[in-house]
Parts: structure tokens; sequence; C-alpha cells
């Protein structure tokens, strides 16, 4: 492998919850504000922490009213996300090839660590990483490099070793900005006209595909 160390974005990379995070937003906001928003507009905004998302939809209301916004947010995610939330498929296989030829893994999402964690040990993956960068671990999140970088040190790895794969401008500005290799894929939330300024290191459309880069 080209690569020795994968970081990984979660939602929209690894596991599809667009549905979940479009169904957790609108029965937010319904229950807060008894408005929905458009599903364009809450799938731009995925890759951000939930806070700064919800901070966004409810611009004129008190943090007080965020933070409970928030947790009835998890506690909606908690209670149905088996009903949307399913790995994409070629996803473990990718993963058991790195971790088979010697690679090492770590999460890099703004994904609170409940729910991290919570999906990844019941879809079975959890098993392939070595940490879980959460939004909990750094003071600054993606698109910061903060995250990648902290990984980096985790792994004890340099930036030529390393490779972020991801699906949000986010991943890839958070990738460039900390100096690693960024590959796009575009089978989850994010455009590819979003990242055309970025000078990724590949867009990627197939699983398959990805084995040809790293």
């Amino acid at each position: 492998m080209k690569y020795r160390g994968f970081l990984f974005d979660l939602d929209g990379t690894l596991i599809d919850t667009t549905e979940l995070i479009v169904q957790s937003f609108n029965h937010t906001l319904n229950w807060i504000s008894d408005t929905t928003i458009p599903r364009e507009q809450i799938v731009s905004l995925i890759g951000r922490p939930l806070y700064d998302q919800l901070k966004m939809h409810l611009k004129d209301f008190s943090e007080h009213d965020i933070e409970k916004a928030m947790e009835e947010h998890m506690q909606f995610q908690i209670k149905n996300w088996r009903q949307y939330v399913s790995v994409f498929d070629g996803i473990k296989d990718l993963l058991e090839y790195i971790k088979t030829n010697g690679g090492s893994s770590a999460i890099v999402t703004s994904r609170k660590e409940r729910t991290t964690k919570l999906y990844l040990e019941e879809l079975g993956l959890i098993k392939y990483f070595d940490f879980l960068i959460t939004p909990e671990v750094t003071k600054k999140h993606k698109p910061s490099p903060e995250p990648a970088l902290y990984a980096m040190d985790k792994l004890g790895l340099k930036n030529k070793d390393v490779v972020f794969i991801g699906d949000s401008i986010f991943d890839m500005q958070c990738a460039k900005s900390a100096e690693i290799d960024a590959i796009f894929v575009t089978w989850g939330s994010g455009k590819e006209s979003e990242i055309d300024n970025l000078g990724v290191d590949g867009i990627i459309s197939k699983i398959r595909d990805i084995y040809n880069i790293i």
C-alpha cells in the first residue's frame, strides 16, 4: 500500500446516515420551533459539529435552547437510527484489506462520541479503528486541520504516510490544511463541484476504485 495511515470520515463515507440526519433535524426543528427546512439546507451542513449546525438553523434562539435542541436531536437519532443507517457496500472489505496489510486507521468525525461508538459497534466496524477522533477530543473541528493533525500524532505517522478519505468539503479542507493527501468520495452528501479549487488527490465514485489509489 502507498499509505500507512488512513483517516476516515464517518457519515456519508463509511455509513449512510443522510436520511437519519435529515429526519433528525426536521424533528428537532419542529419540536423547538414548529418549523422544518429544505432537505438541501440540512445536507449542505453535514460534516460540521451538531452544535454549529443547530446554531446556524436556530439563529434567534438562546444557548440554552440550542443545548435542549441538541439533546432532543440525539435522543431522536438513538431511538430511530436502525431504521435509516447502513454500511455502504464494500466498506467492510476495504477496512479489512487495510488492516490485513498492516495499515492503521482512525475515524475523524464531527459526530459526537456517543453515537459514533454506538453505530461503529452495532454495525461491526469498531474493530478496524485504532482511534476515534470526535468533537470531544479536539478544541477545533473540521474544517480546521486540528483533528487530522491529532489523529496523525496518535497514529505516530508523518504527513506523507497518511491519507484522509471523506465525502464533504470540510473533510477535504481539514486534510489539505494538515498537508496530507485527500480522497473525495462521491457516494455521500457532498458535491464534487464544492471541492474544485482544493487540489484533492483523488475523486472516487466506486469503492473498489480506492484500491488503485491507496
